[in-house]
């Protein structure tokens, strides 16, 4: 099934003007200390109640970020789902005017908060807004953020804003070694907040064992301590005594050297308290996972977010002294903690390997060894964390999800515009027949399917929104039981391709048409929305008319339509992943602009193409590749033209093909081309026989 998006123009709404009242804002920090009363007395019922009546009460002047606040955290902290919903709707309430002076400071504290989750350019913007005064832009540009981050388009409900409160919530819970972020939680909270739970956790202590640490500086500094059985016989000179005496001296003095400087490790060794957390799936073609190292720092016993291991070592640690080699104690404290942690991920292994391959060295240790070693393990962690993304969202986690894929086409208008035929391809189903195993009953009449497309620039203004109307799934018929068999569904847009625009981000929901059937799993998500999937990516560069060249838009391809298939855009089934099935014609759609010619009178031009095999560089060489193609001659009444081609692909095995297509208008120069890659995919029959 098919469905036309609707494209508007989005304007974000601004509060007319109102005088700034001081007296408006102490009725607001009066109602907004009458729920922080009614909280201490245990009713927050009470209180979000309270606060909710302020929005009503002053609606269309001046609003108030610290109540809309004050009501999000409230529920949050106490899991009030019920209230969520409003909760975001005191929220944008609150930063949607907040023009005076007395609420800078809950403006700063809650930049400070989102801060961990923006770009460094957002933070920069916004600091400037604020030192700058301009609440009511500062507020703006804290609903825009929050409206890119919304994951659905349905409603006005933002499951990512309660997400990040929710994690706000169970940081102050949790992490409560101190209070040093600003969400008056230690600093794994700033982490948390960022990318929620990591999947793996590691803490204990740093241990400290005497015998290991002899043993690794004997080899570092290549002490021999010979055994008293194997000492040399008496001469003429000296005695066997005087002999065993000597080297019993020799060894003792030996001994003493070691112990002493094993104390000296221990002395600079606190035991320190260590968490390790480790996120494996946040960077892209990465080795190194995204790894966090909280403990305790080995000067002030502070505990906290460290650059590395080394940071639970004091300082002083690294300077050497001791033996004539001077080897810092550091060096011997990162073998053993880096030894400690070997089992938690490769980074630690690969630390602790280089440790050890230093020590067996045969020219022994470097006394820049251990300082060397700190730069590059902490350089390590930094490289990973600068490449990972400012935050990550985990709802999707206990939530079916939609594969969701999207493919563009440049063309142009009536109006000679830059619009981009945008086809969202979705396979709904798996996240249906989950659903439908809950309702234990199977009803297609019971869904729908929802696709919008938003579009934003620079400055992260919202340039253009487009959601469509829903469309209900289709009929699924012999997919045998497995759902990858079930063709995709198709929502198709036509977007404007402005160059403003510099990325746009797609959602398909998966909507139940009653509220009060199961609902999946324990997530944020309003009941009636039952999965959801989404991506997003860079727009691409429009195709424009200058210079009165000859321009084509880019070739969509697809088959006849189905007997059931309606309101189809272009008159056939466009298959916007190329692909057709062995014995189908393959149907193309072009389109050709500025064609030359007086107005209402015939321009004729001509179009040429061809269809050939795509081959290896041997196959191009030896084997003759199939290929058909055919010049045809046309006329057009507009300085547009628009048609569907029909290419016979009977000649053609089942493979990648390419088309190419060229328009030339006769008796001048101009002409233009493009080219499309196609597939011929076997029938089933045919696969199963090979």
């Amino acid at each position: 099934m098919w469905g036309r998006g609707l494209v508007f123009a989005f304007s974000v709404f601004l509060v007319a003007a109102f005088p700034l009242s001081s007296q408006t804002v102490d009725q607001y920090s009066e109602i907004l200390e009458d729920g922080r009363q009614a909280v201490k007395q245990g009713n927050p019922d009470k209180a979000l109640e309270i606060w909710s009546k302020a929005a009503d009460r002053f609606a269309g002047g001046i609003t108030d970020p610290r109540i809309g606040i004050a009501y999000i955290e409230l529920a949050t902290d106490l899991k009030m789902t019920d209230y969520y919903n409003r909760a975001v709707e005191m929220y944008h309430w609150g930063f949607s005017n907040p023009g005076h002076s007395d609420f800078e400071d809950a403006l700063s504290e809650e930049l400070e908060r989102i801060k961990p989750i923006i770009s460094r350019k957002n933070l920069k913007q916004w600091r400037k807004l604020l030192k700058d005064e301009k609440y009511r832009d500062f507020g703006r540009e804290v609903l825009k953020f929050w409206s890119w981050m919304d994951p659905t388009a349905t409603s006005s409900y933002n499951e990512r804003l309660i997400e990040h409160w929710s994690r706000i919530a169970y940081s102050r819970e949790h992490f409560t070694r101190n209070k040093m972020s600003t969400y008056r939680a230690d600093e794994r909270a700033e982490i948390y907040v960022k990318y929620g739970q990591p999947d793996r956790i590691d803490d204990g202590i740093m241990s400290f064992s005497s015998g290991i640490v002899q043993s690794w500086i004997q080899q570092a500094f290549q002490i021999q301590l010979a055994e008293f059985e194997d000492l040399p016989m008496a001469t003429d000179s000296i005695s066997q005594a005087m002999a065993r005496q000597l080297m019993r001296a020799s060894v003792m003095r030996k001994r003493d050297q070691i112990m002493e400087y094993e104390r000296n490790i221990r002395f600079q060794h606190n035991y320190p308290y260590y968490e390790i957390w480790v996120y494996r799936d946040i960077l892209e073609n990465n080795l190194t996972p995204l790894i966090f190292i909280f403990g305790n720092d080995g000067d002030t016993g502070q505990f906290g977010k460290l650059r590395s291991v080394e940071d639970m070592m004091p300082n002083a640690a690294f300077r050497a002294s001791g033996l004539q080699m001077e080897i810092p104690p550091s060096f011997f404290l990162q073998l053993m903690y880096y030894q400690d942690l070997v089992t938690v991920d490769h980074y630690f292994e690969r630390a602790f390997q280089d440790l050890q391959t230093r020590l067996y060295n045969l020219n022994g240790v470097n006394r820049w060894d251990s300082r060397q070693l700190r730069h590059q393990n902490e350089s390590k962690l930094i490289h990973a964390r600068m490449k990972a993304p400012e935050e990550r969202s985990t709802l999707g986690e206990e939530f079916p999800s939609i594969p969701l894929d999207v493919h563009q086409f440049r063309l142009l208008n009536q109006n000679n515009e830059p619009v981009l035929a945008t086809f969202l391809m979705s396979n709904p189903y798996r996240a249906y027949f989950l659903d439908q195993m809950m309702e234990r009953e199977f009803n297609l009449d019971a869904y729908n399917l929802s696709g919008s497309v938003v579009g934003v620039d620079e400055q992260n203004d919202i340039v253009f929104r487009a959601n469509n109307r829903t469309q209900q799934l289709r009929e699924v018929r012999n997919f045998r039981g497995n759902v990858d068999r079930i063709p995709p569904e198709i929502t198709y847009f036509e977007l404007p391709n402005e160059r403003s625009v510099t990325n746009q981000k797609f959602t398909v929901e998966l909507l139940h048409k009653f509220k009060d059937s199961t609902k999946v799993g324990e997530n944020l998500f309003q009941e009636h929305i039952r999965a959801i999937g989404g991506t997003s990516h860079e727009q691409i560069e429009p195709i424009t008319i200058e210079n009165g060249e000859l321009e084509m838009g880019d070739l969509l391809v697809g088959v006849r339509e189905d007997a059931d298939d309606s309101e189809l855009p272009f008159g056939f089934r466009v298959q916007p992943d190329a692909t057709i099935d062995k014995g189908e014609n393959l149907i193309v759609h072009i389109e050709v602009y500025n064609l030359n010619g007086s107005e209402g009178n015939p321009k004729p031009f001509q179009i040429n193409y061809v269809a050939s095999e795509k081959a290896g560089f041997f196959k191009r060489l030896f084997t003759k590749r199939d290929k058909v193609g055919l010049s045809l001659n046309f006329e057009a009444t507009a300085d547009q033209f628009r048609e569907n081609l029909e290419i016979d692909t009977s000649p053609f095995e089942a493979g990648d093909y390419t088309l190419e297509l060229r328009a030339t208008e006769p008796g001048t120069d101009r002409e233009v081309s493009r080219s499309v890659g196609f597939t011929i995919e076997a029938h089933e029959t045919e696969q199963q026989e090979n």
